[in-house]
C-alpha cells in the first residue's frame, strides 16, 4: 500500500489500548467517537488485520495484533520525542529523556533524592522515574522501555552491563510482639516461615543467608512490598530478611526487631544496569554518575547502627 500510518493514529492506537471501551478512548483523545472509529477501520485496513475486538457486553480488547501494533507505536513516539528534545537543546548542554527504573523496595533510598539532584543538575533532560519489582525493571530493559534502572545485584544481572552504587548489609527482622529477647539468632528465625518480598532479591538474599547457615525455612510467604512484608513480620507471620537501607528503620520503628547480620554474610550491591545491546545516551550516562555519587553520599551519611551482630 502506498499509505502510510500517520503519527495521529499511533497516537489513537496507543490510548485505545489504554482504554476500556471506545467511547473512552475517543473522551480521552478529545474527538468524536465515530471518528476514532474511522481511523481505527484505516489503521486495520493498512495492517490487514483487526485490532481490537468491540463486544457490548464486555466492552472493547486489543487483538494480540493491536497489542503489538500499540507497543511499537509507543516505542516510536517516545523515540520522535527523544529526537526534538535532543535537538532543540542548546548546543553543549544535555537534553532528553531518560526512563529510569527504580526498585520499589528503594523509592525513598533513591528516588526522590534522585528526582532533586537531576532537577538541578540536569535542567534539559527530561527524568521519568519507574518504580518496579526486578522482573519489572529486567524487562523494562531489555524492552528499551527504561534506559537505566537501579536494583540489587543478582545473578542474572550479569545479563546487563552496570556500576555500583552502594553496598548495604543484610538484618534479620522479627516480630517484636512478646519478646524481651535483645538477639534474634539466625538460627531460630529459620524455623519459622519467610516472608519474601521482590522474588529476585528475596531468592538472592535467602540463597545466601540459607547456604550459609545450611538450613532452610518450613514456608514462603509473598508480600508484594517492604511495608507490607514488615506488617506480615510484625504481625508473626514469619521473619523477613532485607537490604538495611534507610527507609528500613523508619518503616519498622517498634513494629519489628532487626538485627544486624555481620560477617560471614556479605553485604547486597545496589547498582545501576542498562542494557549491553543498547547502552546509555550522555543524558542517561550523567544520570548513572549522579546515582553513583548519591550512593557515596549516602554511604557517608550513615549512623553506626546499634543492631545486635550474629
Amino acid at each position: 500500500m502506498t499509505n502510510k500510518l500517520t503519527l495521529r493514529q499511533l497516537q489513537h492506537v496507543i490510548v485505545l489500548s489504554e482504554s476500556q471501551s471506545l467511547r473512552e478512548a475517543a473522551a480521552t483523545l478529545g474527538i468524536t467517537e465515530s471518528a476514532l472509529g474511522s481511523s481505527i477501520s484505516q489503521v486495520e485496513k493498512h495492517v490487514g488485520r483487526p485490532v481490537c475486538v468491540r463486544k457490548r457486553a464486555v466492552g472493547m480488547t486489543m487483538t494480540s495484533a493491536g497489542r503489538r501494533l500499540a507497543e511499537g507505536a509507543r516505542d516510536i513516539l517516545t523515540r520522535l520525542s527523544d529526537l526534538e528534545d535532543e535537538v532543540s537543546g542548546a548546543p553543549g548542554t544535555l537534553s532528553g529523556t531518560v526512563r529510569c527504573g527504580v526498585s520499589a523496595v528503594l523509592v525513598a533510598e533513591l528516588a526522590v533524592e534522585l528526582a532533586a539532584v537531576a532537577r538541578d543538575d540536569l535542567p534539559g533532560v527530561k527524568l521519568e522515574i519507574r518504580a518496579g519489582l526486578r522482573a519489572d525493571l529486567s524487562a523494562g530493559l531489555e524492552s528499551g522501555a527504561l534506559d537505566i534502572a537501579v536494583m540489587f545485584l543478582a545473578d542474572e544481572t550479569d545479563t546487563f552491563a552496570y556500576t555500583s552504587i552502594s553496598s548495604v548489609p543484610l538484618v534479620l527482622a522479627r516480630s517484636a510482639q512478646g519478646s524481651g529477647e535483645t538477639r534474634a539468632p539466625l538460627e531460630e528465625a529459620l524455623k519459622q516461615p519467610f516472608v519474601l518480598v521482590d522474588s529476585v532479591l528475596g531468592r538472592t538474599i535467602a540463597g545466601r543467608v540459607f547456604d550459609g547457615a545450611g538450613s532452610r525455612p518450613p514456608l514462603t510467604r509473598r508480600a508484594p512490598s517492604l511495608d507490607v512484608a514488615l506488617a506480615m513480620v510484625s504481625a508473626g507471620a514469619g521473619f523477613g530478611l532485607f537490604p538495611d537501607i534507610r527507609g528500613l528503620r523508619t518503616a519498622a520503628a517498634d513494629r519489628v526487631q532487626l538485627t544486624h547480620l555481620g560477617p560471614p554474610f556479605e553485604p547486597v550491591q545496589i547498582v545501576a544496569a542498562w542494557s549491553h545491546e543498547k547502552g546509555l545516551s550522555a543524558g542517561g550516562e550523567a544520570v548513572r554518575d549522579l546515582l553513583v555519587g548519591i550512593g557515596r553520599q549516602q554511604s557517608s551519611d550513615v549512623a553506626p547502627r546499634s543492631s545486635t551482630m550474629i
